[in-house]
Parts: structure tokens; sequence; C-alpha cells
């Protein structure tokens, strides 16, 4: 689909096996977003579908500079997507021959450990830390992102086991 709700896909960002992330746009709010959405063979998997929305919801109770923040999570036809900030300067995954000094290091590093300090304050653990969740915006500052593996310390959260909202929920 071309729009999820408000939510316009431009192009393709990036695939990977559970899904896909777009360059979006939010019609509502007039901004540029990312989109992420799952396979809808995998949105018919309800532990599949547990794990995304248990993502959008630790994602999005870290409010943090450092932290990707999540703006919606919701349902259109058979399509179950996350609209996010868009980061767009690329990750931290390197190519080969390629180098990070050590001041920039220590420098997304700084920016990253604020990030992760307010997820663990919420009892949120990110667990998948790596180049490929770390994104840079057009200033150079580090963005956590991919919750896909969080998990909070007391998992009995009611907020991170709620159902996902569809299109016929009231906006």
């Amino acid at each position: 689909p071309d729009t999820l709700l408000h939510f316009r896909l431009d192009r393709l960002l990036a695939r990977g096996g559970m899904g896909a992330v777009y360059l979006g746009y939010d019609l509502s709010l007039e901004r540029p977003v990312a989109v992420k959405t799952i396979v809808p063979e995998f949105a018919q998997q309800q532990s599949f579908l547990d794990r995304f929305l248990r993502e959008a919801r630790a994602q999005a109770q870290v409010a943090h500079s450092n932290v990707v923040q999540v703006y919606y999570v919701g349902k259109a036809s058979d399509t179950v997507f996350m609209a996010m900030e868009l980061v767009d300067g690329g990750s931290l995954e390197l190519k080969p021959g390629e180098t990070l000094s050590w001041q920039d290091a220590i420098r997304h590093m700084t920016g990253l450990t604020e990030g992760l300090r307010e997820a663990a304050r919420l009892n949120i653990i990110h667990r998948d830390i790596k180049p490929a969740n770390i994104l840079l915006d057009r200033f150079g500052l580090a963005h956590l992102a991919d919750f896909g593996l969080a998990a909070p310390v007391y998992s009995s959260d009611a907020a991170m086991n709620a159902p996902v909202p569809s299109s016929s929920a009231p906006n």
C-alpha cells in the first residue's frame, strides 16, 4: 500500500527478516517519518505480532534525544506498522575500509549511554546493541533504534501487552 492511515509511504529504506522500513510522510502533522512494517504472514502469527508491539511500546516509553522516538503503532488492512522519528544520516555499521575516530566513538557512546540509562530507569533492557541499530542524524547525534529484543524487567507491565489499535479505532 502507498498509504497506511495518515502515513504516506514514499520509498523503501531497508528490508529485514520481519519486514521493511520506508521513508514516509505523516499527512496529519506534515512531517517526514520512518514507517516500519511487518510482513503480512508474520502479522498473522501472534508471537511475531507480540514481539513487534513490545518493540514499539518499549521504544515509545523511552523519551530521550538518543533514542528513536515512536509516534504511532497501528494496523491498516492487513499491515501492522510503526511510525517513528526519521533519523536519516545512516547507521554506525561501517563498510569495509571505513573507520570511526576515537573522538566520534566516545561522543556517540556517551549519548547512547544516556539513552540506555533512561531505558534502564524505566526497567527496559535493549538487548540488541550493535552498529546497525545506532542511527545518526544530520548533526551526527547517535540514536538507538530497534528495540525488537527489548524486554521489560517486569514482564507483567500491562502497557506492554495491550492490543494494537486498528484502522477502525478512533484516532
